[in-house]
């Protein structure tokens, strides 16, 4: 079923399922989808649902499933991104390259050098790029967008990983992968805005036990370090092998 058309839905799936909301319009005014066409249902379990079209009404279709099959392509490790927001389409950039790297949340936020926002619209259009994103990668969950906090917050929420790595644009040292060696289960990756970070949020972050890292000797734009970053970490955590 490598080109069934995929949708995320809640709920539990049985031996039917419907399509209803954004998924619903998705399907019948973009994709033109009709009865019997073979489809892929996701619920964020680990499993895609496999089946076909049985029904199409005005405001939901139905699904009859045919077989359950593991999804192979999430990561084994639940890597979180907490990203500065940044400018214009970078966020958006961020959202969706991280999404089809295998991150499992995204956590925006506000820095000290943060000029840029996300309010409720943009980070509905945010969610809205990563189920998007999931469908083409294939994925069976969607990674979560959260609202957007501040940096105070995002270092209480360090302690619910197994490592922290803070990408840092004034560190000489630090290695990612002597930071992510012995297999960490959960994985926080920390990565700046346009304008990086403060030397005294890269120390707070130190503090609360974060791992600062180097990315070498270019300063890279924030959505290339973010990208940049989340493959590296993915490389180092095995997850570039089938």
């Amino acid at each position: 079923m490598s080109e069934a058309k995929r949708f995320f839905i809640d709920g539990e799936i049985g031996a039917a399922a419907s399509v209803s909301g954004g998924e619903f319009h998705h399907a019948v005014d973009v994709l033109r989808v009709r009865v019997g066409d073979e489809t892929v249902l996701c619920n964020g379990d680990g499993y895609d649902y496999c089946g076909r079209i049985a029904s199409i009404g005005r405001k939901e279709l139905t699904v009859a499933i045919e077989r359950r099959e593991r999804n192979t392509r999430e990561p084994r490790v639940a890597l979180t991104l907490f990203q500065a927001i940044c400018k214009g389409e970078r966020m958006e950039t961020i959202v969706q390259k991280c999404n089809e790297l295998g991150v499992a949340r995204i956590v925006p936020f506000v820095s000290a050098f943060t000029t840029a926002k996300a309010d409720a619209h943009r980070i509905e259009r945010f969610r809205k790029i990563a189920i998007e994103s999931a469908k083409q990668c294939r994925r069976a969950r969607v990674p979560e967008i959260s609202e957007a906090t501040d940096f105070s917050e995002v270092l209480k929420k360090f302690a619910e990983y197994d490592r922290i790595v803070m990408a840092y644009e004034e560190a000489d040292e630090g290695s990612l992968a002597e930071a992510l060696d012995n297999a960490p289960s959960s994985v926080a990756l920390v990565v700046g805005s346009e304008g990086g970070f403060s030397s005294e949020e890269a120390e707070a972050a130190r503090l609360n036990g974060a791992r600062i890292v180097t990315m070498g000797p270019r300063i890279l734009r924030a959505e290339t370090a973010a990208i940049a970053l989340t493959a590296a970490a993915m490389n180092c955590l095995g997850e570039w092998r089938r």
